[in-house]
C-alpha cells in the first residue's frame, strides 16, 4: 500500500501509477505538470484545492465511498464519465471539467458523454413539468445535440406514424365510398392494406421534398402533412447540428457561434 501525500509541491510530473490506496488525499497538492494516477485503487480520494496541468485518473477503481472535487485548479482531467457517479458534492462541476478537458484534446466522444450526463442531471433540477418536457423533447427527441441517431430515429418513428395514420384515414375513406367493400375477401382486403401502407409510407417520406403541394383530398390529412413537414424539418436540423458537435472542425465553427 503506498502512503499518500497530504500535501506537497511536485516541481514536474508526480506519478503514482497503479498505486493501492485505502484513503488519498491530494488536498492542496501542486503539481507543475502532471498528477498522473492511471490505475490506482482507492476506497476514497480527496481532490481540495489541487492544483495541477493534468491529472490522470483513467483506470481507477473507487468504492462506493466517493471522491472528492472541491477548488480544483485543473486544466486537464481524465476520468471516465462513468466514474463520475462516485463523486461527492455536485457532480456537475466535475462533468463540464471532463467535457473541457476532452474537447482540449479533441476528444468529443468523452466530451459529448460529459455534457449528456450534466445535461441529465441539470434536467432534475426542474420542475415536473420542465423536466417531463426536458426528457422527451430535448433528451429522447433531440439527444441533447450530441446524439444524432436520437432524432434521426424520432424522425423514423414519426415517419412510420404517420404512414399508419394516412393508412387508416384512407382505408376508413374508401371504405364508406366503395360500395363493393363488402364483396372482397380477407385477403384482397388485406392487399389493398398493403398498398395503401406502401403509398402511405412514400407520401410520408417525401413530405418534406422541395415544390411538395398539400394535395390531400382530406382537410384532416392536410393538417397532418403540415405537421410533418414542421416536425421532420426540426428533427434534421437536431440530427445536423448533433453531427457537427461530433466532427471536430464543424463543432469549433458552432462554438464560435454561441
Amino acid at each position: 500500500m503506498t502512503t499518500p501525500p497530504s500535501t506537497g509541491v511536485f516541481a514536474s510530473n508526480a506519478i503514482f501509477i497503479g498505486a493501492d490506496f485505502t484513503s488519498v488525499s491530494f488536498d492542496d497538492v501542486r503539481a507543475a505538470k502532471s498528477l498522473d494516477l492511471t490505475g490506482i485503487a482507492a476506497d476514497t480520494a480527496s481532490f481540495t484545492d489541487t492544483a495541477a496541468d493534468s491529472v490522470s485518473l483513467r483506470d481507477a477503481t473507487f468504492s462506493a465511498s466517493g471522491i472528492v472535487f472541491y477548488r480544483v485548479f485543473i486544466r486537464d482531467l481524465d476520468l471516465a464519465v462513468s466514474d463520475v457517479a462516485y463523486v461527492k458534492g455536485e457532480p456537475r462541476d466535475t462533468l463540464k471539467l471532463i467535457e473541457q478537458s476532452a474537447k482540449n484534446r479533441d476528444d468529443l466522444a468523452v466530451a459529448n458523454d460529459a455534457y449528456f450526463e450534466e445535461r441529465v442531471l441539470a434536467s432534475k433540477s426542474h420542475g415536473p413539468v420542465v423536466h417531463a418536457l426536458d426528457v422527451f423533447f430535448y433528451r429522447w427527441v433531440a439527444g441533447y445535440l450530441v446524439r444524432p441517431w436520437h432524432p434521426l430515429l424520432a424522425l423514423l418513428v414519426l415517419a412510420l406514424v404517420a404512414s399508419a395514420v394516412r393508412t387508416v384515414w384512407r382505408d376508413l375513406h374508401r371504405a364508406q365510398t366503395s360500395s363493393n367493400a363488402a364483396k372482397t375477401s380477407w385477403a384482397q382486403r388485406a392487399g389493398q392494406r398493403v398498398v395503401l401502407g406502401g403509398t402511405a409510407l412514400l407520401d410520408t417520406t417525401g413530405t418534406v421534398l422541395p415544390g411538395r403541394t398539400d394535395d390531400e383530398n382530406s382537410e384532416g390529412l392536410r393538417l397532418l402533412h403540415r405537421v410533418e413537414r414542421f416536425a421532420f424539418g426540426a428533427l434534421m436540423a437536431c440530427a445536423v447540428i448533433a453531427l457537427a458537435n461530433s466532427n471536430p472542425s464543424l463543432r469549433q465553427v458552432l462554438d464560435a457561434l454561441r
